[in-house]
C-alpha cells in the first residue's frame, strides 16, 4: 500500500511541503536522522496540520474512480435541476395566490376629453392674481402665471389618474388576463395608455414653458399675450389628443363590464350556441336570474 502511494507522490511536491512539515514527520523514525521525504515515506499520509496549510498530494486516481465521480457529479446535478423547477414553481404559485381577481373591473371611470377641456378652460380663467399686489405688471405676471398653472393641472391630472388606474399586464392574474386578450389586444391595450401619457407629458412640458414666460414678462402687455397664446396652444394640443382620449374610454367601458370570478367560490360554466336553451335551464333548476 506504502508503496503504490509512495509512486504516485513527486518529488517537487513533496520538497515544496517540507516548510510546514509537523512536528510527528520531524519526530518519526530515527530520532531526527532520517530525511523529511523518508518521514513522509513512513508516515504514508499527510497529518492534520499539513493538510490545512498545503496542497494535498496528487493521487493517481483509476478508471473505477472516475466513473464513480461522474456519475455522482451528474446525480447532483440532476437533483440540482430539480430543485430549480420545483422553487420556480412554488414561486409562480404562490405569486397567482396572491393576486386577486376584479381589478379591470375597478379600472377608471373615464370622462369625456371635451368636458375635460371646457371644466380646464372654465375653473382657470377664473384665478385671480393674489391680493396685496399693487405693481400692475406683477399683478398681470402672477395672473397670467396662476391661470396657466391652473390649466396645466386641470387638463393633466385627470390623464394622469387614469394612466395610473390602468393595471399593468403582467401584474393581472391569469384569468383577468385571459379576459383581457379576448376583449381587448394587449398591444392595442399598452400602446393607448402609452400614449395618452405622452400627451399628458407634452401638454405638462407646454405649460411650464409658458407659465415661466409670463413670470419673466417685461411688460404688461406682453405677459398678457404669453397667457393668451399659451391658452390657445394647449387647447389646440389637447384637441389634437382628443382622439386617444375617446379611444382610452371606450377601452375602459368594456373592461369595466367583464365579469368578475370569485376565486374561494365553486363556479359552474355553461357555454353553448345561442338560443338553444342555457337560460331556461338556469331558471329551471336555480333561482338565480341569468345575465346575457
Amino acid at each position: 500500500m506504502f508503496s503504490s502511494m509512495r509512486a504516485s507522490f513527486s518529488r517537487a511536491t513533496l520538497t515544496k511541503t517540507t516548510s510546514v512539515c509537523c512536528c510527528l514527520c520531524r519526530s518519526s523514525g530515527g530520532g531526527g536522522k532520517m530525511t523529511t521525504r523518508r518521514r513522509h515515506r513512513s508516515l504514508g499520509t499527510f497529518c492534520t496540520n499539513r493538510r490545512k496549510t498545503t496542497t494535498p498530494f496528487s493521487v493517481a486516481s483509476d478508471s473505477s474512480s472516475s466513473s464513480s465521480s461522474s456519475s455522482s457529479g451528474g446525480e447532483e446535478t440532476k437533483y440540482s435541476l430539480r430543485d430549480e423547477k420545483e422553487t420556480k414553481e412554488r414561486t409562480i404559485s404562490a405569486t397567482t395566490k396572491n393576486m386577486k381577481t376584479g381589478v379591470l373591473n375597478r379600472v377608471p371611470n373615464v370622462a369625456q376629453s371635451k368636458d375635460i377641456l371646457l371644466s380646464g378652460l372654465k375653473r382657470s380663467s377664473r384665478i385671480t392674481h393674489t391680493s396685496g399686489l399693487r405693481v400692475p405688471l406683477l399683478k398681470e405676471r402672477n395672473k397670467s402665471a396662476k391661470q396657466l398653472d391652473g390649466l396645466t393641472t386641470a387638463l393633466c391630472k385627470p390623464l394622469g389618474e387614469y394612466v395610473k388606474g390602468f393595471p399593468k399586464i403582467d401584474r393581472l392574474h391569469p384569468f383577468e388576463k385571459a379576459l383581457l386578450e379576448l376583449t381587448v389586444d394587449p398591444e392595442t391595450y399598452a400602446k393607448t395608455i402609452s400614449e395618452v401619457d405622452q400627451a399628458r407629458k407634452s401638454m405638462l412640458t407646454m405649460g411650464k414653458e409658458y407659465s415661466s414666460r409670463a413670470k419673466n414678462g417685461k411688460t404688461e402687455k406682453e405677459t398678457k399675450a404669453v397667457r393668451e397664446e399659451g391658452f390657445k396652444n394647449m387647447e389646440a394640443r389637447f384637441v389634437k389628443s382628443q382622439a386617444k382620449f375617446e379611444k382610452l374610454k371606450e377601452m375602459a367601458k368594456k373592461l369595466r363590464r367583464l365579469p368578475v370570478a370569485e376565486l374561494e367560490t365553486p363556479t359552474v360554466a355553461m357555454v353553448g350556441a345561442p338560443n338553444v336553451g342555457k337560460s331556461s335551464l338556469v331558471r329551471s333548476v336555480s333561482s338565480g336570474g341569468p345575465e346575457v
